[in-house]
């Protein structure tokens, strides 16, 4: 069982020392308010580390916290506040490991028998995303995520793990120091009766990414062996190799299953099974559904050639790294959409939410754009540097510079054309995550 928590949080940039940030002072809230805490959740405290731009951890105490107390934040050192807190919640005591800031009850520091406490192997892993932590977080509860959990909290950074033998807490905390943007939070499964027979577990445990404000959490238990180890050799993804696209090995699917491809719906997620751009014009799904071919394991060449026979109405091209697959008829048709004309365009090191406004600008002149506020240091950026030509290439351009980015066009049926005001066109963009951005055009 997962959930998916919305924290408030200010930019945090990568290499934050601990040291130095108890010191510094926090700042506003993601809504550029004064942070202010009456209460410890996983997502006060998250929202404290997005502020202070530290790593954190925190572990919640057990029902009786005293109420009535309030900690004004920003403007204040993280020292201070920690102080502040521990002062208002006296159950409380925090500690500096290693860079990460962590907040536990008292007792807990000095109970050998608490949860946190279990030991745990090594874990290593060469390539880990958010989602691949709170995962291997999970298994330190004994959980297994591996089918269930997809969402990198909007964040492209990838890091290394490599941590020694230990207990769970120092796990925790060599995790999101690994990082530099998380923390981490154990706390009761908010507002939820646990009677006897009850298949809720208890406590939930979560990550929360200060970059982007976002945070993921599990429900887990305390009783049971970590699993670490078995987890992560069973999601050990093959490694596609550098050099042409087409050569390269496709990869598992980004929650770690094998790809099976059933038809071109599927490539948004060959963009981070093959670590390629792509581009998709989409046709209506064939019905019934083919069966599908699994191509994990695969060259990308290879997969392509089995969706061609998947579904014959498709051919593809490579346009300098970027795999383009389009309806075989599209290809030759000089009135599409794609093919329209657009001015020369540079873009230089724009978030991709950025580009798709750009994008929007252009083939919709009512949309004026406007850049967003600084998507924070982990965010991905694009740049894009075409002549005056066809929409085509700045697409791929935008895709290539990304590196693991899908962009889709299709056709709107008649009911999404009137939904979205007589526009027949869409164009959207799909990240390794799974989250999508786009807009509909005449």
């Amino acid at each position: 069982m997962t959930v998916t928590l919305l924290l408030l949080a200010a930019l945090w940039p990568s290499g934050a020392l601990a040291q130095a940030a108890l010191d510094r002072a926090i700042g506003l809230d993601s809504f550029g308010k004064p942070l202010v805490l009456t209460k410890l959740t996983a997502a006060d405290i998250g929202s404290l580390a997005a502020a202070a731009r530290v790593p954190m951890g925190f572990e919640a105490g057990p029902p009786g916290s005293p109420s009535g107390w309030k900690v004004e934040a920003s403007g204040r050192t993280l020292r201070s506040v920690l102080d502040a807190i521990v002062a208002a919640d006296s159950r409380y005591e925090w500690r500096d490991d290693g860079g990460v800031i962590v907040l536990r009850p008292s007792a807990a520091w000095s109970e050998r028998d608490n949860a946190l406490y279990r030991s745990v192997g090594s874990i290593r892993f060469d390539e880990v995303g958010s989602a691949d932590a709170l995962r291997i977080v999970a298994g330190l509860f004994g959980e297994d995520l591996r089918a269930s959990q997809r969402d990198d909290l909007s964040d492209a950074k990838r890091f290394r793990l490599d941590l020694p033998p230990g207990t769970i807490l120092e796990a925790l905390n060599g995790i999101v120091r690994a990082h530099g943007l998380l923390a981490w939070a154990l706390e009761p499964w908010p507002s939820t009766p646990h009677g006897p027979g009850s298949v809720v577990p208890p406590f939930m445990i979560s990550l929360a990414s200060g970059s982007t404000g976002r945070a993921h959490g599990t429900g887990v238990r305390l009783d049971r062996e970590p699993r670490v180890a078995e987890l992560v050799e069973s999601w050990r993804r093959p490694r596609p190799s550098s050099g042409p696209v087409l050569d390269r090995l496709v990869g598992q699917k980004y929650n770690g299953d094998a790809f099976v491809l059933h038809g071109a719906h599927d490539l948004k997620d060959l963009a981070f099974a093959a670590q390629i751009p792509i581009g998709v014009e989409l046709l209506p799904a064939p019905n019934p559904a083919p069966r599908g071919v699994r191509v994990t394991g695969l060259t990308v060449r290879d997969a392509l050639i089995a969706l061609m026979a998947l579904d014959p109405r498709y051919d593809w091209r490579e346009f300098d790294g970027v795999i383009v697959v389009r309806p075989v008829l599209a290809w030759a048709d000089p009135e599409h959409p794609l093919s329209r004309e657009i001015p020369a365009v540079r873009l230089d090191q724009i978030t991709v939410a950025d580009a798709v406004n750009f994008q929007h600008s252009l083939l919709e002149p009512r949309f004026k754009y406007a850049p967003e506020r600084d998507g924070g240091a982990d965010v991905p950026r694009v740049s894009a540097d075409v002549p005056r030509g066809p929409l085509l290439l700045l697409l791929n351009a935008l895709a290539r510079s990304h590196g693991q980015l899908c962009w889709m066009y299709e056709e709107l049926n008649n009911r999404d054309t009137q939904f979205f005001g007589g526009r027949r066109h869409q164009l959207s963009w799909q990240a390794a995550s799974g989250e999508g951005l786009g807009f509909a055009f005449r």
